[in-house]
């Protein structure tokens, strides 16, 4: 449960609210040193966090409890950042660009982080749900270096939310993997079953330029920045179909609707977990 942000001026993070691997600070204060980061380049979630430093590599830090910092022990949480271990996400190896990393969550300290270099997408942590592009059962170990995972035309944009991952390839078309797909796949079809495998997400929608994840749904915003597609699991309304069923196949429910002018434009997208860990 923290914010952080990037400061224009010199680049620090600055960060506050329960950041359980150091006690926290209810006040903003500036982290990590004299490191400095990208803009957008930041990802947190309940209990660890990735962000993409100027010079184009990714550190972790917070839980590893199931290796979502990408370091070989599980067993203990980090005050500082450091970069996941087999050096793909350095500097020296890596085109990483900001917006292209994201961190995800299943329960209680454990969860998953996912980075694009060039357009090739890696994932580490928590395999038990999928989220990292392999394994999909209880008893799946946990993966500490980032593993590359596989996305038709190669990666754009990557989400993170509860146990699963979903991407955009160059075209802009969206594939999920991780937890109960049957719902992220636009299948809308809730099996509980994990998938490892990205799937392509169902149904016609225009070329998509942003994805967010969610508790068991997504949302993709198109290229034109003139229309919202969500899809999958909407017990709360979270895809804005002004129903509780859920979403099967993308559909635009925003912009151009009462919800939105037609006009308005969206630059980004963000998706959460209401309530909770």
């Amino acid at each position: 449960d923290i914010t952080c942000g990037v400061a224009a001026g010199d680049g620090r993070l600055w960060c506050w609210g329960n950041m359980v691997w150091d006690g926290g600070s209810r006040s903003p204060s500036a982290r990590f040193g004299g490191a400095t980061f990208q803009p957008f380049g930041i990802a947190t979630t309940l209990a660890h966090q990735c962000h993409v430093t100027s010079a184009g590599s990714v550190l972790c830090g917070g839980a590893n409890e199931t290796g979502q910092i990408g370091q070989p022990t599980t067993t203990t949480a980090t005050a500082t950042l450091a970069p996941p271990q087999g050096g793909a996400l350095s500097a020296a190896g890596s085109t990483l660009l900001q917006r292209r990393i994201a961190v995800g969550y299943n329960q209680g300290e454990s969860g998953h982080s996912c980075a694009i270099s060039g357009t090739t997408l890696r994932c580490w942590g928590d395999a038990t749900l999928g989220a990292v592009g392999f394994g999909g059962t209880a008893g799946s170990p946990p993966a500490t270096t980032p593993t590359v995972v596989s996305i038709p035309g190669g990666a754009a944009a990557i989400a993170a939310g509860r146990g699963t991952s979903c991407a955009l390839n160059a075209s802009g078309t969206a594939y999920c993997f991780g937890r109960d797909v049957g719902q992220l796949a636009g299948q809308g079809v809730s099996t509980g079953t994990p998938t490892a495998a990205p799937v392509q997400v169902a149904g016609g929608w225009p070329s998509l330029r942003a994805i967010a994840a969610g508790d068991g749904y997504a949302c993709g915003l198109a290229a034109s920045g003139a229309s919202v597609w969500c899809w999958g699991n909407n017990s709360v309304g979270q895809v804005g179909n002004g129903s509780p069923s859920g979403a099967a196949a993308p559909s635009n429910f925003l912009l151009g609707g009462s919800a939105l002018m037609a006009a308005d434009r969206l630059a980004r997208l963000r998706a959460g977990r209401a309530g909770g860990r």
